[in-house]
């Protein structure tokens, strides 16, 4: 697809902001349910290869965004770019599917979700799944995906014979192999799973009562945060937990085959689980901002410089774990609708006086990006003062060319007078 030209390309900018200003509305009228409701990277899978995709800052502006896939292993220097005629904000991947979540282009307000065919006979189709109100959250698991809407519904696409009661509301889901837990909205946040199967245990054993904040989901499990930071998990192979001590104060959970890796409130990964891998070597004490499993495969974003970093499977090893160097850390939003402070650089992804905002569910002592790996040509402020540059370079070489037509005219007056 060509890019636009630059008139549509101002129009798409001022859609993509209205959008994210849409997300922050609601950001700040719900409850917040989890660290990353919305993520801006997602691991898929195409038959045995494991996909990752994240939205990247667009080469052609800095107030766009690239979807990149590449697969995992490999140096990752072979990307697929998915074009789109309006920025993506948030990415869910499955099993031999993508879905990308992006600003209608057909009315102010709503979104649309693509989704890709990732099978050996889909050659890449694309559809559109919905058009309709913003989603607060989505997530996606083996071949289903689902979302919550901005009103709190539960709604999930491409699954025939699920019933989901129409009065209840949500602010967070999570998608397992034929069933979806969401955490309820309101003073009781507690967890509700659906399913075609109403006896798998993902379904039946879930937590009764309680306060959730965070839920996910991989096969035939489930794991939950309570709002106090313990973690419990149900269903068909569920891994073992350390004491509850251990397990308190998490702000993130990413399920995998062998499995669980939290994102705790300090930013740091702690993995536990029969066949499950810990971030290797120095990805062992660095801080993330979230992290995402798919298989045995998991995937976090660095606080330190935003890039994408993944472990684990036969995919990775000691020398390709960086996946992607820069990853949109989340949407952009108004410097002043962030309570908790805002992402060190982040400014250099957004518009003027907007930035991304810091997650409140992280403590504040975290580790800032160095100026070594947010280069300023990179930003739009640089851009933006590099043509502030030439324009008033312009303007006095203008005003310079009007003074001497001025001092010619004089002198020839001057020379017929006389």
């Amino acid at each position: 697809m060509p890019p636009p030209p630059p008139a549509r390309r101002l129009l798409h900018v001022h859609v993509f902001l209205s959008f994210l200003s849409l997300l922050v509305f609601l950001a700040a009228r719900w409850r917040p349910a989890a660290a990353s409701a919305l993520s801006t990277f997602a691991l898929a899978k195409a038959g045995n290869t494991t996909i990752v995709c994240g939205l990247l800052p667009s080469a052609s502006s800095p107030l766009l965004v690239d979807l990149n896939c590449t697969a995992a292993g490999g140096d990752h220097t072979r990307q697929e770019t998915y074009p789109s005629s309006h920025p993506f904000a948030a990415l869910a991947g499955g099993e031999d599917f993508l879905c990308a979540v992006g600003p209608s282009g057909e009315r102010a307000g709503d979104v649309d979700m693509r989704w890709w065919d990732l099978s050996g006979n889909g050659d890449g189709r694309e559809k559109r799944v919905y058009s309709g109100a913003p989603l607060r959250a989505l997530a996606a698991g083996e071949y289903k995906v689902c979302g919550v809407l901005a009103g709190g519904e539960l709604h999930c696409w491409r699954w025939r014979g699920l019933d989901i009661p129409r009065e209840l509301r949500f602010v967070a889901a999570a998608v397992g192999d034929g069933f979806v837990c969401g955490i309820l909205n309101g003073t009781a946040a507690s967890i509700r799973c659906f399913g075609n199967d109403t006896a798998d245990p993902a379904v039946t054993h879930a937590p009764s009562g309680g306060n959730y904040d965070v839920v996910a989901a991989c096969g035939t499990r489930a794991c939950a945060l309570s709002t106090a930071g313990a973690l419990q998990c149900w269903g068909r192979g569920a891994p073992d937990l350390p004491g509850a001590g251990a397990s308190a104060g998490y702000a993130a959970l990413a399920l995998g085959e062998g499995g669980v890796c939290g994102l705790r409130t300090n930013g740091t990964i702690r993995c536990f689980g029969e066949g499950v891998a810990a971030p290797p070597g120095t990805l062992a004490g660095a801080q993330y901002l979230d992290v995402k499993a798919q298989g045995k495969a998991f995937c976090g974003l660095l606080m330190a410089d935003y890039s994408l970093v993944c472990w684990g499977g036969r995919e990775f090893n000691a020398t390709n774990h960086l996946v992607f160097p820069r990853v949109m850390p989340g949407p952009c939003a108004p410097m002043s609708s962030c309570r908790c402070g805002v992402l060190p650089g982040s400014a250099n992804f957004c518009a003027a006086r907007s930035c991304i905002c810091h997650d409140c569910v992280f403590d504040l002592n975290v580790a800032r990006p160095n100026a070594s790996v947010l280069p300023a040509k990179s930003g739009g402020r640089s851009r933006r003062t590099m043509w502030i540059a030439i324009a008033a370079a312009a303007a006095g070489f203008l005003v310079l060319l009007v003074a001497l037509q001025l001092a010619l005219l004089l002198w020839c007056r001057r020379r017929r007078r006389r």
